[in-house]
Order: structure tokens, then sequence, then C-alpha cells
């Protein structure tokens, strides 16, 4: 009877390593391996949208919260953390501009995949920044259900968190685009040809250095000319400033005794 008392089902019994959480979705990368520049671009347009989405939904609640009061009673960590996500949002939206502009023009550099690294690297910072500033011990883990103000501050919490959680994608995308970089245009003066060797081969010569972009040329042999006349000048005036100079001291010594004489001798 004792047993039959303390039984209990096979399926009743809890087994602390049969408890798994359910699987995340937002949590799993999308590989980018396999994508190709046009597709990375898709997701970069996604991700500037759903920047400007997430900057307006905050920039809105936070007023709406502001206005009833409740704003107050949002633990101060958190509610900094908030009111950065506007300009966080910003700063997303405008780099992922100047990416897409690149990718556009076929000329992706460095700079790029360091705003992709930035981005990357801000939203993981701030993903885990969502749950400790809204979870804070030191807060006694505040929270009031039931609340609909409360509801929505909440919903502040789980919106940042998606949206970090899915810009963490970026770093993928930032490791496929490194095959897509432009080699840098290095500029090499030859002097034994007197000319300006640009990327692929492309020259300048030496007489066409100038105004290149209106057409306008300036001949090698001017430029030769004016410094030239330039080096004669200044020549001339380092060679002849020490007789001007003592032609000017011999003067002025000769009037000093033309005029002593003169007083020591009167008529």
């Amino acid at each position: 009877a004792d047993k039959l008392r303390h039984y209990r089902p096979p399926h009743f019994r809890w087994k602390r390593h049969h408890f798994r959480f359910p699987p995340l979705l937002a949590f799993a990368p999308v590989l980018h391996d396999e994508q190709s520049i046009s597709n990375i671009r898709d997701d970069i347009i996604y991700w500037k949208k759903y920047s400007q989405d997430i900057k307006h939904y905050f920039e809105k609640t936070i007023s709406e919260l502001k206005k009833t009061g409740y704003w107050n009673k949002v633990p101060f960590g958190f509610a900094c953390f908030c009111e950065s996500i506007p300009m966080i949002c910003d700063t997303f939206y405008h780099d992922f501009n100047i990416i897409l502009s690149a990718i556009d023009t076929d000329s992706i550099s460095k700079r790029e995949l360091s705003l992709m690294k930035n981005i990357y690297s801000c939203s993981y910072e701030n993903e885990r920044l969502s749950w400790k500033t809204f979870k804070n011990r030191d807060d006694g883990y505040w929270q009031e259900y039931g609340n609909p103000e409360f509801t929505k501050v909440k919903t502040l919490y789980s919106k940042s968190r998606d949206f970090f959680v899915t810009l963490k994608d970026v770093g993928n995308a930032t490791v496929r685009m490194e095959d897509y970089v432009k080699p840098d245009n290095n500029i090499i003066n030859n002097i034994e040809d007197k000319s300006i060797h640009i990327g692929d081969g492309n020259t300048i010569e030496s007489s066409q250095i100038g105004n290149i972009g209106d057409g306008n040329t300036i001949e090698n042999s001017q430029i030769r000319n004016n410094v030239t006349e330039k080096n004669n000048k200044e020549s001339f005036f380092k060679k002849h400033i020490g007789e001007i100079i003592s032609g000017i001291i011999i003067t002025v010594v000769g009037a000093i005794i033309c005029a002593w004489l003169g007083l020591n001798n009167p008529m």
C-alpha cells in the first residue's frame, strides 16, 4: 500500500536532463557562404528598413509612456538603454546606405567591411545589454504584469532584443563580402620613365600632369622653366647680397668720416 501511495507513472517523473528549451528561430544564423552579393544586398535592404521601423516604434512608445507619466517608473538602466535605441538605429541606417552604395558601384572596400563589423559588434553588445538592464537583480526584477503600460515597456525589451539578435547575422555577411573587396588602386611614381602608373597598367605621362579633370595640361618644359627661373633669382640674390651689404656699409662709414672731418676743420 505504501508503495502504491507514492507511486507515479513514468511520464510524471521529473528528470532535469530531459528538459529542453524550445528552439528559437531568431537565434538561427543565416549562412552566407553560398549567397551571392545580390542576396546579401537584399538582406542589407531589409536590415536598413528594420532599423527605421524599430527607431520609429521606440520614439513613439517612449513618447506615449512619458505622457502618461509611467516612464518615470521604468528602472533607470533600462530607460537609458531604450532611449539610446533610436540613435543606434539611425547610425545603422546611414551605414547601410554607404554599404549599399559601394555594392551598387562595385567598389566594396575595407571601409564597408569595417562598418559591417561595427554593426555586428554593436548588435552583439546591445543584445546582452537588453536583458541585463530589463532583468536586473538590483531593481528587484521589476515587473507589473496586468498593467497595460508595463506591457508596452516589456514590448520594448522584446523588440530590441529581437532586433539585435537579427543583426548579429551581419557578421556572417561580412565574411562573405570579403570575397568582393576591390584591390586598392596603388599609385606608384616611376622616376625612371617620368610617368605615373595608376591601377591596371594605366599611365599618365609627365607632360600631361596638370588639370586632368578639365583636359588642360601643363608641359613639362614649362614647369622646368619656372623652376629654373626661380632658382636663378635665388642664386643671384645669394651671390650678390654680400656685395650689396658691403657697398652700403662703406658708403655709410664714408659719410660719417666726411661729416666728422668737416666738423673738426671749419672753414
